[in-house]
């Protein structure tokens, strides 16, 4: 196969960046709204680790952020959902962004160890978001949680 007829099928599955497919207006960046997001777990990612205004886990378990020592398998779900809604494309010199780049974030761990998700740690998850939305300004939660 040659070079040429190579990249041009590699290149019919590249990925294009969320915020380009959907045609997005780049004024409206996220810049100035909090989201939370209600997940399995999360681990730091360049992406988006400068812009956590808190992590919570609702365990009880409190650490910052950057204190998760291993990210464990289930974390995987969590990371992917804030990266494509509000990362900044650092590991992709800005191409790969989601539609809210400069959002902040409150992270909130509602699995269990092993990645089990309770229906009481969902509610548990809520109910602080709720009491600490004023604190931290959140205006938009996020819960891709599966059944």
């Amino acid at each position: 196969m040659d070079k040429d007829n190579h990249e041009h099928r590699q290149n019919r599955f590249a990925v294009i960046p969320t915020a380009k497919k959907l045609n997005s207006n780049r004024e409206y960046s996220g810049k100035g709204v909090t989201v939370a997001f209600l997940d399995s777990g999360f681990y730091p990612h360049p992406d988006y680790s400068d812009r956590v205004k808190k992590f919570h886990d609702v365990s009880g378990e409190e650490k910052e952020f950057g204190e998760l020592e291993k990210p464990q398998g289930f974390h995987w779900h969590g990371t992917q959902t804030v990266v494509a809604c509000a990362g900044d494309g650092t590991l992709s010199d800005g191409f790969y962004s989601g539609i809210a780049s400069q959002a902040e974030l409150v992270l909130v761990k509602v699995s269990e160890n092993g990645g089990r998700i309770p229906d009481s740690n969902i509610e548990k998850g809520l109910r602080w978001v709720i009491k600490n939305c004023e604190e931290y300004g959140i205006k938009i939660v996020n819960m891709s949680l599966g059944g």
